[in-house]
């Protein structure tokens, strides 16, 4: 049996078998197996096992007892041939992830915009209970602007994005207002009331029949099924945000990425951030920038992006406002701004504000390796 390799992980372009079993007989194209090693490379023979079965190979392959090969079937005539197969790196997996969760996401706004709709009196009679109290609690617990402790309550939100969810699973230092989990449990209620033909293709677990679900023929299917859609849209945007948010080989590039949903009164807002730390020139580590773009929007104020850059202890900032009203009232403080960030111990270099109509941006990395160059 000949293994010629490519994308190798190991320096060795050929590998041939010289005994077998009844495992050669069964082997397919396009078949993948896993072999473990069970010598290293003596006089050019090494011993693999496949399954139950024990192998002697002829080979340059430098492998180490216990090492484990993934192997596909190329072809079976006229004598069987392999190649070797790597798993794949981290920015493999990530850009495969992306692909399959790119289709799927929508804002968040559009969830919580069904969520607020839960409370409409056609809605509100005809789902269940259980539903409308998860609903409601994760409404309550949103951080609000006229909270007087707002901005502790939005630092806590920032911690409890998703972005950190597993991180904080691992660590036991999980909260109750963690939203992607939250999220994940009211999906878990939400599906089973679900008809099955109306769920996504390979959603087929712990749904019900629509004839076996109390109430099927009022309006509150037709919501259940539209915010089980959006949960899982919003899920989906959520993990894309955590892509983005992985750490990077370069470790001088890094972004970060946080949606939050904000309280406005009966309104539901949501702010988006963006954290990035990337190196402005070669050299001296002092050379190292941070950015962080928040675009929000305030029921007096209207759509607002504010851009912060620091390079050391130097700071500016830059207020873009659809409102001329509110431009003119960010400049009118921003004696006050300044002396916020002179306290911290910041040197600020610029203030500036503007009006402009703020255009949609992609909230997706540059570096988001999402098409690949070769063919």
């Amino acid at each position: 049996m000949r293994i010629p390799i490519t994308r190798p992980a190991l320096p060795t372009p050929q590998l041939q078998l010289t005994s077998g079993s009844q495992l050669l007989d069964n082997l397919k194209p396009g078949q993948v197996l896993q072999a473990t090693a069970l010598s290293e490379n003596l006089g050019g023979k090494i011993r693999l096992q496949i399954g139950s079965t024990e192998l002697t190979a002829s080979t340059h392959l430098s492998a180490r007892p216990g090492q484990s090969l993934l192997l596909e079937v190329a072809k079976t005539e006229p004598l069987p041939e392999l190649k070797l197969l790597t798993p794949p790196g981290p920015e493999q997996v990530r850009t495969s992830a992306f692909k399959q969760l790119l289709p799927r996401q929508q804002p968040l706004s559009r969830l919580f915009d069904k969520l607020v709709d839960s409370n409409a009196p056609s809605v509100k009679q005809s789902i269940p209970a259980i539903i409308r109290q998860e609903i409601q609690a994760l409404l309550n617990r949103l951080p609000s602007v006229e909270h007087p402790r707002f901005v502790l309550q939005f630092g806590e939100a920032l911690l409890q994005s998703g972005i950190l969810s597993e991180a904080h699973l691992i660590q036991g230092r999980l909260g109750n207002s963690d939203i992607k989990l939250e999220l994940l449990k009211l999906l878990a209620l939400v599906e089973p009331l679900i008809p099955r033909q109306q769920l996504p293709r390979g959603q087929t677990s712990g749904q019900m029949e629509a004839s076996n679900v109390p109430g099927a023929a009022t309006p509150g299917v037709d919501f259940l099924i539209a915010l089980h859609k959006q949960l899982d849209a919003a899920l989906a945007r959520i993990q894309l945000n955590q892509l983005s948010s992985l750490p990077r080989e370069d470790p001088i590039r890094q972004t970060w990425q946080f949606e939050l949903p904000i309280r406005q009164g009966d309104q539901i807002d949501l702010f988006r951030i963006t954290v990035k730390r990337e190196q402005a020139s070669s050299g001296a580590e002092e050379a190292v920038s941070w950015s962080l773009v928040l675009r929000m929007s305030f029921m007096r104020l209207g759509p607002m992006r504010i851009q912060l850059k620091l390079r050391g202890n130097a700071v500016s900032t830059l207020v873009w406002s659809e409102n001329a009203t509110t431009t003119e009232l960010v400049m009118a403080n921003r004696t006050t701004l300044q002396g916020a960030l002179e306290r911290v111990g910041l040197e600020v270099e610029k203030i500036a504000a503007c009006t402009a109509k703020l255009e949609e941006e992609s909230w997706i990395p540059g570096d988001t390796p999402l098409v690949s160059e070769k063919a």
